[in-house]
């Protein structure tokens, strides 16, 4: 017969060659138990010491959760004993450790979800297939509402005799109660193509973790009528969502990456035409990287059509502008002297007379564009 120590040990072997790296295929963000977090260390959430002498009833145990949709879709989620853990978030600590349970097989069940129909729910609690029994006396909704790592957790009063806490001297101690929790994750039930199905999710549980006597074989409760009736009749515990842990402080201190408020792609002539000047300053003149302060100086230069020609912006192609060379012989715009203002301002009716004066010289004078004397068109006779 193995040794005691020997014996965890082995199960903790067989255990992880059965299963593959906890819940990898699953789709859902948090694809992990939180204990088992993919950004912090990876250790064993279990402990390999031998189960003490008083709970040698405890090593070959195989616990199973029926759980039903409305008396349908009944699943059967069977769990094995696979060690010890010392410390369990949210419970105080307890000697001897709390009895650490997981799935016999990697297993999703089906269930529908609809914000008006009801849950799935937790029925009973067996050991070793003894349907006889039951560990529970409260039932539990299991939540399906987003997909994620949820926990249900309850305890149950003690009533174990003294003839079984005798032996190791760490447990020969009742504890006030006996505490139970079931974690699943949920996630969506797709088809093969991935296609996600409306209405549809699957459970996948994770792991159980109680008390030790909590599988006491005085603490099951035979299923009679009165038992079935009180547990539909007390309401029911109810599922709540994990979190994911929190970031180390390492990470959270570490300064955001700044953005580049200058990319590639501002270099291009339509970009440019809607990018303020002052911001593109700095840029540098190479090919067809045109800097902003380029036109800004061209805007600068004297220019005798600047007050009356109308500007208009030119739609620039990426492949390149089409350059016309401007005729000389023919010009519309009316052509001021270099010494007077630009039309910045609104202009007096003398300082107008004087340019309309000044335009009128210099087209009698002679212009570029010269036009024929029109022959001037005299009234019909009249008969």
């Amino acid at each position: 017969m193995l040794a005691p120590s020997n014996f965890a040990g082995n199960l903790l072997a067989v255990h992880e060659s059965q299963q593959p790296q906890p819940f990898q295929d699953v789709r859902s963000p948090l694809i992990q138990s939180p204990l088992q977090c993919p950004s912090l260390p990876r250790t064993h959430d279990y402990e390999e010491f031998s189960v003490p002498e008083n709970l040698g009833w405890l090593r070959d145990t195989v616990i199973e959760l029926f759980v039903d949709q409305e008396g349908f879709r009944a699943a059967h989620l069977a769990f094995r004993f696979v060690g010890f853990r010392k410390q369990v978030r949210g419970w105080d600590s307890l000697d001897g450790g709390w009895a650490l349970f997981r799935p016999l097989n990697r297993e999703s069940f089906r269930f529908h979800y609809a914000p008006l129909d009801s849950l799935p729910v937790l029925r009973r609690l067996t050991i070793n297939g003894d349907e006889t029994h039951d560990y529970i006396s409260r039932q539990a909704s299991l939540s399906l509402k987003t997909n994620g790592v949820y926990v249900v957790q309850g305890s149950e009063s003690p009533h174990l005799p003294a003839s079984c806490l005798s032996g190791s001297p760490k447990t020969n101690v009742c504890p006030a109660k006996l505490s139970w929790k079931f974690e699943y994750l949920v996630d969506n039930r797709t088809e093969r193509t991935g296609r996600i199905l409306d209405g549809e999710k699957t459970l996948t549980p994770l792991m159980f973790t109680c008390s030790p006597w909590l599988l006491h074989r005085s603490q099951g409760r035979k299923m009679k009528l009165m038992h079935v009736v009180k547990k539909s009749v007390i309401i029911k515990l109810v599922a709540e969502k994990l979190e994911p842990p929190a970031l180390p402080s390492r990470l959270r201190s570490l300064p955001a990456k700044p953005v580049a408020s200058h990319h590639l792609w501002t270099f291009h002539r339509r970009v440019q035409s809607h990018i303020d000047e002052p911001k593109m300053g700095n840029l540098k003149k190479t090919g067809s990287f045109r800097q902003a302060d380029e036109r800004s100086e061209t805007k600068k230069r004297p220019d005798e059509n600047q007050g009356f020609a109308v500007g208009r912006r030119r739609r620039a192609s990426s492949a390149g502008e089409d350059r016309r060379p401007k005729s000389e012989s023919c010009s519309t715009a009316l052509r001021l002297p270099e010494n007077t203002a630009l039309g910045r301002h609104i202009l007096s009716r003398a300082q107008l007379a004087d340019l309309m004066n000044t335009e009128k010289k210099e087209a009698d004078g002679g212009s570029r564009c010269s036009v024929g004397k029109l022959p001037s068109l005299s009234p019909a006779p009249r008969r």
